[in-house]
């Protein structure tokens, strides 16, 4: 859940010199210790451990899906997966409305 304060960013967490507010509920979103990421864990249910990662990469902030594989207790990324720019995540925020009728279409 992101805070919108009147901001009128359309769920972006972008923005002008801004730098993101990500930890707002810390038992959701993790900062990564190997990195200056931040990360959720999504449900598995019983199935491949996935994350939902945000992280920069050439100074560009990117939100990545990503499976993880566990490997001597640890867990690490595999080569499934996909990241989003900046721009791309605020298209799909915001058409997050069209999206959640076409599934509910479809579940029918």
């Amino acid at each position: 859940r992101h805070n919108n304060n009147n901001n009128n960013n359309n769920g972006s967490f972008g923005g002008q010199n801004r730098r993101p507010r990500l930890q707002s509920n810390r038992a959701l979103i993790q900062k990564s210790p190997k990195d200056n990421s931040y990360y959720m864990k999504l449900p598995d249910n019983g199935g491949a451990k996935k994350r939902c990662i945000i992280h920069t990469y050439r100074r560009k902030l990117y939100v990545g899906f990503r499976e993880y594989y566990e490997k001597n207790g640890e867990e690490l990324p595999s080569k499934k997966g996909i990241n989003l720019t900046e721009e791309q995540w605020d298209f799909v925020v915001k058409h997050i409305d069209d999206i959640n009728s076409q599934i509910k279409s479809m579940k029918r």
